[in-house]
């Protein structure tokens, strides 16, 4: 990928960085899994992205992020709201079938499809990019913790916030090197588990049993001071959020690619 285009996209998209991942955690998803891709799935992804001038994934991997900001008739929700407790989930957490995990579905369903205009793919594809690093957000797949406040750094945030930007944007060095970094760490085979209900029940129960976990279990109404370390102290469970999202992304692709015909 350019170099030049990576830097546009860190740099115009700086808007996002309240919402999933963030700018940064979203190109490191979409670098790692174009790592993973079969050649028919990159060369079929390459033409893709072709098609609005994009070279890689992580060109256009928060993209779903900006077009939140159009008055489009219909938007997809990037959350799911899971029971916070142990329940399985049920479609009832998806609200009017327009949860994240209805869309990835629906986005999986059209680019499968080799009839389906080459746009409504291109749009499919852009989705899911960025949708299947948003469900392994874990504080998209439960309603616990919503709009909780804390003190980061002597700054009032919700706790949603610090998991989707802060702990990434703490860690030192570019994209690449992060993305390297990222996949140093461990359960790769957990990558196969290849349901999307799975994985965002997975983050309901980090959210559990990582997250809401202490203090922050029962808050009072003042804002709970974080401590200095928190963002470091919880960076192994990001980083292989961020490593498994990845990985996740490029087996989901080579399934749904691999009988892809290049033009």
């Amino acid at each position: 990928m350019k170099r030049l285009s990576l830097t546009a996209v860190l740099l115009l998209c700086g808007f996002t960085s309240a919402l999933a991942w963030g700018v940064k955690g979203h190109v490191i998803v979409a670098i790692i899994a174009e790592q993973h891709l079969t050649p028919r799935a990159l060369a079929a992804v390459g033409e893709l992205l072709a098609e609005e001038g994009k070279s890689s994934m992580a060109d256009v991997a928060n993209w779903a992020d900006g077009v939140r900001r159009l008055k489009i008739p219909i938007q997809p929700s990037h959350s799911v709201r899971i029971d916070g407790g142990y329940e399985p989930y049920n479609p009832r957490d998806c609200g009017k079938n327009y949860c994240i995990l209805a869309a990835i579905d629906a986005n999986i369903e059209v680019l499968r499809d080799p009839k389906a205009r080459t746009e409504a793919r291109v749009m499919a594809l852009k989705y899911l990019i960025h949708f299947v690093g948003d469900i392994h957000m874990p504080m998209h797949a439960t309603e616990a913790g919503r709009g909780l406040k804390v003190i980061f750094r002597k700054r009032e945030v919700t706790l949603h916030k610090v998991w989707d930007t802060y702990i990434v944007t703490n860690q030192r060095g570019d994209v690449r090197t992060l993305a390297q970094r990222v996949q140093e760490s461990g359960k790769r085979y957990l990558a196969n588990k290849i349901t999307p209900i799975d994985w965002a029940l997975e983050g309901r129960d980090i959210t559990r049993d990582v997250i809401l976990v202490g203090t922050l279990a029962n808050p009072t109404a003042a804002p709970v001071v974080l401590p200095s370390t928190y963002a470091e102290d919880n960076w192994p469970v990001v980083k292989e959020r961020l490593n498994l999202a990845g990985l996740r992304l490029a087996n989901l692709l080579n399934d749904v690619l691999a009988t892809d015909e290049p033009r």
